[in-house]
């Protein structure tokens, strides 16, 4: 600090990290409370010499100042004071008024910092010290553990009290979206042990927390849940009932990161807009913000703290809510790409899925993805036992959020949870569900999970909604039954009748099976499609336009523009990589894994080889 960075300073009456005292001969009594809060809260600098006078601020100096500086450095030195050891650094100023002593209290890494007796815990409050709650001085010693605590094993576990299903779903993710990971390639055990999942063949708390059964979870965590709740209004004075939606219970983390972000996703109106080339964009930044928040709070939350990570959503901001301190001062964190994540193991596993940054806190992610949407910065708030990021929507959006909202709520009776069954992105998983299920009628849960992409969670809710529409029924034992779809009138998918849709793309109803034990002769669009091999690749093709217009009276099936893009790029060469796609058409490697995956689903698209040297291969009926 400057010479006229204190005089500012002291003309400057909103301190946080900046004290003045008198102190002319000697200490006061009272800068040992503010030794306490600023080694607790941020560190800051106290300043003797300086005193208040007709409501503004002189500098008044000190005298004995070399025994100011010996007895202040000398107790903060020693142990008889305070409970810790504590180096300031000291500066002096000459004025013409006299001499200025200056000490700064560093944050201290061994809180809560006392003198004389713990109940002489202080903290920082705007421009006071206040002495601390019982729960902020527990949340402290928490806090010594920083990184740590959840690394510790879990008592009396196994392996056994994983869900085996979540350390499937992760791992069949990772290899999808992170191929040339060498963890691909060890067995689940040493994978567990890797990942620091397992250790001495039990479980770290991270990992029960990330892969755990619920059960086991609670066993630890009683009141174990992130919580998100869709609030109408804009705080909960505002709001006429406390909530609309309330999220259901999931089994883990990694089943509650699925579950919140998708329900996020839901919610947030997508306008659409077109990229340079006249393509429809989808790409949406603030969606990755939402996403980085999201992951944030999964990874940085103190699950031992009594309060609970949550999730609002009003109708014209979403918060997430924190529970535990950031581990430096929020200004230093977002000026720099420091990592210090509270549960490190629960950070690594969502760094090897590619879900989180591998330096920061994602602060540029949320930044500059929020404003490409609202032309605002997200709001943060960081205390000292927790932290919450808003988001807030502009005007404009808010009232087309709040037109969606009034839509979906009102159609609560006709959707699961409150969803609007009109979402095109929600409805385009129910028609593949629904075309797995006409395919392969005694397809299990299990496999519809794996081969539409979607969480257990997302198809079960599904299966519930389309149950209680009468779309479809289960008959036989768990084990051996079957699926039967019973009808399709009168259920909308993006504004168009399903069963017309649906019917095109050869999804039969039980009564199309006559008595439903056995198919019809008309073929599926995946016998249709798969029954030809013919390739188009020597067209040499280069617009998609092109490629569509060939192709369109060969395929019955409906695509998608980055379908088609897709396609295109494969026409014009088969040997292309999923990154060079990405980059071609200015989407993300996932925007694009996903549409290869349609196309495979849809059996118009197959890959030959391995692969880093196989070949595309595009099929079309004769």
């Amino acid at each position: 600090m400057t010479k006229e960075e204190l005089i500012e300073r002291i003309n400057d009456l909103e301190w946080e990290d900046f004290e003045v005292k008198e102190a002319k001969s000697e200490l006061p009594k009272s800068v040992w409370e503010t030794v306490s809060s600023f080694s607790n809260t941020a560190g800051g600098w106290i300043i003797l010499g300086v005193k208040e006078e007709s409501g503004s601020f002189i500098i008044s100096g000190v005298k004995n100042i070399e025994k100011l500086e010996l007895d202040f450095t000398n107790t903060l030195a020693g142990k008889q004071k305070f409970n810790v050891v504590i180096r300031p650094v000291i500066k002096k100023y000459l004025f013409d008024e006299g001499i200025v002593l200056t000490f700064y209290i560093p944050l201290s890494d061994k809180k809560p910092v006392w003198y004389n007796t713990p109940e002489n815990t202080f903290v920082r409050y705007g421009s006071a010290d206040v002495r601390a709650t019982k729960e902020e001085t527990d949340a402290m010693y928490r806090d010594q553990a920083f990184g740590t605590k959840t690394a510790e094993i879990v008592p009396g576990s196994s392996i056994g009290d994983l869900n085996s299903n979540s350390v499937d779903n992760y791992r069949d993710y990772m290899a999808r979206f992170n191929k040339s990971l060498s963890y691909n390639k060890l067995s689940t055990s040493d994978f567990l042990t890797k990942t620091g999942v397992l250790v001495d063949d039990k479980l770290t708390y991270s990992g029960l927390l990330f892969f755990g059964k619920q059960d086991k979870i609670l066993e630890h965590f009683p009141d174990f849940r992130i919580d998100l709740l869709e609030i109408p209004g804009t705080s909960y004075s505002d709001s006429t009932v406390r909530y609309t939606y309330r999220l259901p219970e999931q089994e883990n983390l990694w089943e509650y990161y699925f579950a919140v972000f998708e329900r996020i996703n839901q919610r947030i109106e997508k306008p659409f807009t077109m990229t340079r080339e006249g393509f429809a964009s989808e790409d949406f930044p603030y969606l990755e913000a939402l996403r980085e928040a999201t992951v944030n709070l999964l990874m940085h939350a103190d699950y031992f703290s009594p309060a609970k990570p949550r999730v609002r959503v009003f109708t014209n901001h979403i918060e997430f809510f924190n529970p535990g301190g950031l581990p430096k001062p929020l200004k230093i964190l977002m000026a720099s790409d420091i990592s210090m994540p509270r549960n490190k193991i629960i950070a690594k596993l969502f760094r090897l899925v590619k879900l989180a940054e591998n330096a920061g806190f994602g602060f540029d992610r949320m930044n500059n993805g929020w404003r490409s949407f609202s032309n605002s910065l997200p709001e943060y708030t960081a205390e000292k036992d927790f932290f919450v990021v808003k988001f807030f929507f502009n005007p404009n959006i808010t009232q087309q959020y709040n037109e969606t909202s009034n839509k979906t709520n009102n159609k609560t009776n006709e959707t699961n949870n409150g969803i609007n069954i009109n979402n095109g992105h929600i409805e385009e998983y129910v028609g593949i569900l629904l075309r797995l299920m006409t395919d392969n009628p005694k397809i299990t849960i299990r496999q519809l999970e794996k081969q539409s992409g979607l969480t257990k969670s997302g198809v079960e809710w599904r299966i519930n909604l389309l149950k209680k529409k009468g779309i479809i029924a289960r008959s036989g034992s768990v084990q051996s039954g079957k699926w039967e779809i019973l009808q399709l009138n009168g259920f909308l998918w993006s504004g168009e009748n399903l069963k017309e849709d649906l019917t095109k793309n050869r999804v039969k109803t039980a009564s199309m099976w006559g008595d439903g034990s056995e198919k019809s002769s008309e073929k599926t669009v995946g016998e249709t499609v798969v029954e030809s091999s013919e390739k188009i690749l020597g067209e040499n093709i280069k617009n998609w336009e092109e490629v569509k217009k060939l192709l369109l009276d060969k395929l019955t099936v409906r695509l998608g523009d980055t379908e088609w893009k897709i396609l295109a790029m494969i026409n014009s060469d088969n040997t292309i990589s999923t990154t060079q796609m990405a980059k071609n058409i200015n989407m993300s490697k996932i925007a694009v894994y996903k549409n290869i995956k349609k196309l495979k689903f849809k059996k118009i698209l197959r890959r030959e080889g391995n692969p880093k040297s196989g070949l595309w291969q595009i099929n079309y009926p004769k």
